[in-house]
């Protein structure tokens, strides 16, 4: 599919690779870095769950020195607080082990508030019935609290480190993502910047291998030519359809010259031999080689003419006919062959006929003399 693309597009793919690496880079450290926020905040969250325990503890410790409503209150103020925050955090939760240490600190503080409850009772009860030791009931409850308290406290701290320890093993994730992330963006950039290289070296190597090959065969070094690969769609691909073109074209024209010349190899051959009859007849698109044997056809043309005037005349001659001489062209070249042959004939016939006015002449004399003769 990628050599169907031009070449500038295939270039134009190394920065939209590494604009698309750098938005997935971003994507990721985006969501690892707010799950990192997230377990961060969530981790911050559970410390402060701790100090509002030991508030809350604390606050039962000064109710139980100064027992009245007020103070009362404030224990429940605190614990409330606190099972708010605690809801509030289950709500965004989505480990499990973490949603259920959220119920069971919810249930550890409904425990500890409903015996403080009853403690409250008693104590106030007693606080104003001027009773100021603790009864039996009152220890053992405060005692249950106490428990309680302590088993808030862990579970907390539980959910405080379990806390700590996402927010660390999301810190590494995010880290390892990014190394990985980092390490197979660079093994895909290098293997895509490789890939696309190949294409553009091997369109290049085949678009050089296949001139090499056609100029091998213009310089008469091979016989055969091939076309160049003209599949990719790319400025390769359409140089190779041009030049395939004109290899096509330059194809025809040589095939046209080759027969042209081997047909006038074999003219000429029979001109030597005196044969003016035949001409070349290929043709070809090139138009100094067809220039050339229009020539050297006028030439035979031409030659033939004058054979053939001359052919004329010397049959007259044979017939004893002297009276018509031969005549130069306008063309013909002072000095060449064809003057001195017109000459020649011409001078033969000049010498006929003087030899013939010479021999009636000698043959008038005979005749006089011989009626002389005659007479005497």
């Amino acid at each position: 599919m990628i050599k169907s693309i031009n070449t500038k597009t295939k270039l134009l793919l190394f920065p939209l690779m590494f604009l698309v690496i750098v938005v997935i880079s971003s994507v990721v450290y985006s969501h690892f870095s707010n799950k990192e926020n997230t377990r961060n905040d969530i981790a911050i969250e559970t410390e402060e769950f701790i100090q509002q325990v030991l508030k809350g503890r604390i606050s039962v410790y000064q109710f139980l020195r100064a027992p009245n409503s007020d103070t009362k209150q404030k224990v429940f103020d605190n614990f409330q607080s606190l099972d708010k925050n605690v809801s509030e955090l289950k709500s965004i939760l989505t480990i499990d082990k973490n949603i259920t240490l959220c119920n069971e600190i919810l249930t550890t503080s409904k425990e500890y508030i409903n015996n403080f409850n009853i403690v409250a009772d008693m104590v106030i009860t007693n606080h104003k019935n001027g009773i100021e030791k603790e009864s039996d009931e009152v220890k053992s409850t405060i005692s249950k609290m106490a428990q309680t308290g302590l088993a808030l406290e862990g579970k907390i701290n539980e959910i405080n480190k379990s806390a700590i320890e996402l927010k660390e093993e999301a810190h590494s994730s995010l880290n390892t993502t990014l190394v990985i992330l980092a390490i197979v963006s660079i093994i895909l950039f290098i293997l895509f910047s490789l890939f696309v290289s190949n294409i553009i070296i091997k369109s290049l190597n085949d678009f050089k291998n296949g001139l090499l090959a056609f100029f091998d065969y213009l310089n008469k070094k091979s016989t055969n030519v091939y076309p160049l690969d003209d599949s990719a769609k790319d400025e390769f691909g359409e140089m190779a359809v041009f030049v395939n073109d004109n290899i096509k074209q330059i194809e025809k024209t040589l095939n046209q010259d080759v027969a042209l010349i081997e047909d006038a190899k074999v003219v000429m051959t029979r001109v030597n031999n005196g044969w003016y009859g035949q001409f070349i007849e290929k043709s070809t698109s090139n138009t100094s080689l067809e220039e050339f044997k229009n020539n050297v056809n006028g030439m035979i043309q031409s030659t033939k003419n004058r054979f053939e005037e001359v052919d004329i005349i010397l049959e007259k001659y044979a017939k004893l006919n002297y009276t018509e001489t031969l005549n130069m062209h306008s063309n013909d070249e002072k000095g060449g062959v064809f003057e001195r042959l017109v000459v020649g004939i011409n001078a033969l016939q000049n010498s006929i006929t003087q030899m013939l006015v010479e021999n009636k002449s000698n043959g008038l004399t005979l005749d006089e003399s011989s009626n002389i003769l005659l007479n005497n």
